[in-house]
């Protein structure tokens, strides 16, 4: 069918009888300016109510299309049974979970009006009770990470009404010219409900065509899909009586369960605007980036989403075929050069300013400035701190490995698995090499090993190599890890400072590391992380307000389950012991916090099976795990010092002693002297 002229067709895409649909239905016929005709696309699957048809507005129709995956399919499948939409000149988009305002219609075809070559219009966003805002269009970089320009809580006072070209704009409520949807060849058919809109916007600009917005067009939106295990229809009423602080942890916890399909359309679309020279060289750097990211997610209390992390890149591989079809689609309808969209797309460096409530505390009140000001200068110094932290122990550690360039050498490595994959058969082999070999628990420091070395391997970097590296950064690894727990102790940057270098040259450190005794190295970085999780809350930090020194309203942030249940595994790895060790910690701390231990009691199970099999055996829970060291035994009062073996010349006993000493001592005077501070100033308040 030819479009007709100024014609407007409505399509109202819902699953079934979605609890929302006839508040949709209503505000459609509320409108000032009537579309030309309303299509009702019932994506309705098999365990779905359909749409009952006799619920169907007077001149609209009905058109049932199955289970259609996105909405550019379901579009699609309409378009093939006749649907009336087909023949409008614009299409107005509507989901089952918005509600446009009486004045919505209107406004977009007075915005689309400005020029020939629109091809889309947005709508302003609110929420669903009207309150908040949402969205005025898409920000992205040239990744498609979204910039999210308005707060949370952010109401509407016309703050953004200035904005009109914008690089996407979100599928609900847009008006879409019909002729640069086929100019376009549709939605891809992988994107939704996430990621189609920024796709679409980036597609039609470089096909000659303009995105706008039109601020004065507003549509309720409830976000269903945000939150797919909240019932839409009793969200706002939920999260208006609830306790905030539990709505928040609510939200968050539903929105977490769409994680995955976001940070595929992420993915996809990074993948899909990347030059084709660029887009190996990206897909190489997602093998080693997201596991990266997963363990993030984890090291930062957000573990829920470290397993999404890990199937959005899955899912990105399963869908190469698409993603392939859709950059061929996309470079046939491009008529301009992607050096167009650089005015639109924003600058990495937008996404790193501080969101909209910083300044609010947990309970969401208003902080005093000077207090923010006093927490922004006391985090500005602890960073230049752990910087400068950072250099020394780096600096040390070459003068200390200065020299050695043969990478590992000796008995204790001459039987390493040359490949990851090698590493990766012999963690989970079940069979002890040495002789004729016989049955039993891998060793745990090769399991340990081989997760380390994986996001390596895709690179081509031997374990071997991640082991040297972890040997040779053992102290800035110590010193880094250290950091944070400290807090724990006080707040003095100073006093931090030399505690974390204390750690980093501790005698049992560079010893280890000189000869080679990895598990050794590995624990002694791991433990201050358990050491603080075990270790009772920080307290706040002192800064300066208008009414003088004063406590931080927000807590500091300590060590979270994930990092300990991390910081357990490479302890227990490292020796087998350690795992009842830090179970008796955790739970003389608290008996919940027993958990923690259960991912290193899975992976030490072999060993234990095995050493339970073989009473012989039992020497091994006490000892470092890994391959045989040859070296000669220390001293007791050297062992006194924390020297596991001794030093191979006077010189190097002496260097070793005077660096874990001092360092020690300092940090044991200035932490004295800072205690005697803060007691001091109590007792004078």
């Amino acid at each position: 069918m030819i479009p007709t002229s100024r014609s407007v067709g409505a399509i109202l895409v819902t699953r079934g009888d979605a609890p929302l649909t006839q508040s949709v239905l209503r505000a459609i016929d509320a409108q000032s300016m009537a579309p030309d005709s309303l299509t009702i696309i019932d994506v309705a699957g098999r365990h779905v109510t359909p749409f009952p048809a006799d619920r169907v507005p007077a001149g609209a129709e009905l058109v049932r299309v199955g289970r259609a995956r996105t909405l550019g399919d379901a579009i699609r499948r309409a378009q093939a049974q006749g649907a009336p939409f087909a023949s409008a000149q614009w299409w107005w988009i509507l989901h089952d979970d918005c509600a446009p305002e009486p004045e919505c219609l209107s406004e977009l075809v007075q915005a689309a009006a400005v020029g020939k070559t629109v091809g889309a219009v947005g709508v302003k966003q609110l929420s669903w009770d009207g309150q908040r805002l949402l969205e005025l269009g898409i920000f992205a970089t040239s990744s498609a990470r979204r910039l999210e320009r308005i707060g949370e809580e952010e109401i509407d006072q016309g703050q953004y009404d200035g904005t009109t070209d914008v690089l996407g704009v979100g599928t609900v409520g847009m008006l879409l010219r019909a002729e640069a949807y086929r100019d376009v060849d549709g939605f891809d058919p992988a994107l939704g409900p996430f990621g189609d809109g920024l796709d679409m916007g980036r597609r039609l600009h470089l096909a000659g065509y303009r995105v706008i917005v039109a601020p004065r067009a507003r549509v309720r939106h409830a976000r269903a899909s945000l939150t797919p295990a909240l019932e839409a229809g009793a969200a706002p009423d939920t999260t208006a009586s609830a306790d905030p602080a539990e709505a928040d942890a609510l939200r968050e916890a539903e929105q977490a369960k769409s994680f995955r399909r976001r940070r595929f359309a992420q993915l996809y679309n990074w993948c899909k605007a990347t030059p084709a020279l660029v887009l190996p060289f990206l897909a190489a750097w997602l093998l080693v980036w997201t596991p990266a990211r997963a363990l993030g997610r984890i090291v930062t209390g957000r573990s829920s989403l470290a397993v999404p992390e890990i199937a959005a890149l899955l899912s990105l591989m399963g869908a190469t075929p698409r993603l392939l079809a859709g950059r061929a689609r996309a470079a046939k309808s491009r008529t301009v050069p992607r050096s167009a969209l650089r005015s639109l797309e924003v600058t990495p460096a937008s996404l790193r300013k501080e969101p909209a409530h910083v300044d609010e505390d947990e309970h969401g009140e208003r902080i005093d400035p000077l207090i923010v000001a006093s927490m922004r200068r006391y985090r500005l110094r602890s960073a230049s701190a752990a910087v400068g932290l950072l250099v020394l122990t780096s600096l040390l550690a070459a003068l200390q490995w200065w020299g050695s360039s043969s990478g590992l050498v000796g008995g204790a490595w001459v039987s390493a698995p040359a490949s990851w994959t090698e590493l990766w058969n012999a963690a989970w082999s079940g069979w002890i090499p040495g002789g004729d070999g016989y049955a039993g628990g891998a060793d745990p420091l090769t399991i340990l090993l081989a997760l380390l070395s994986a996001p390596a391997a895709p690179l081509g970097i031997t374990p071997g190599a991640v082991a040297t590296f972890l040997l040779v950064a053992s102290s800035p690894l110590a010193a880094m890890v250290a950091w944070v727990p400290t807090r724990s102790l006080t707040s003095s940057l100073r006093v931090r400072f030399l505690l974390s270098l204390a750690w980093a040259l501790a005698p049992a450190l560079l010893v280890s590391a000189m000869h080679g005794v990895l598990a050794g190295v590995l624990a002694h970085v791991a433990l201050p992380v358990l050491a603080a999780y075990c270790a009772p809350e920080a307290r706040p930090l002192l800064v300066d307000g208008a009414s003088g020194v004063t406590s931080a309203p927000v807590c500091p942030r300590g060590v979270n389950a994930g990092c300990a249940a991390l910081a357990v595994l490479v302890l227990g790895c490292c020796a087998p012991i350690a795992v009842a060790a830090s179970l008796i910690a955790l739970v003389w701390r608290s008996r919940r916090r027993a958990l923690v231990a259960l991912p290193a009691a899975l992976v030490c199970a072999p060993t234990y099976v095995s050493i339970l099999a073989r009473p012989s055996a039992w020497p091994a829970l006490a000892s470092t795990t890994g391959g045989v060291h040859a070296y000669t035994r220390a001293s007791s009062w050297m062992a006194l010092l924390g020297m596991p073996a001794a030093p191979r010349s006077v010189l190097e006993g002496t260097v070793l002693g005077a660096l874990g000493a001092g360092s020690v001592l300092l940090a044991v005077l200035a932490l004295a002297r800072h205690r005697s501070r803060s007691l001091g100033a109590l007792a004078c308040g």
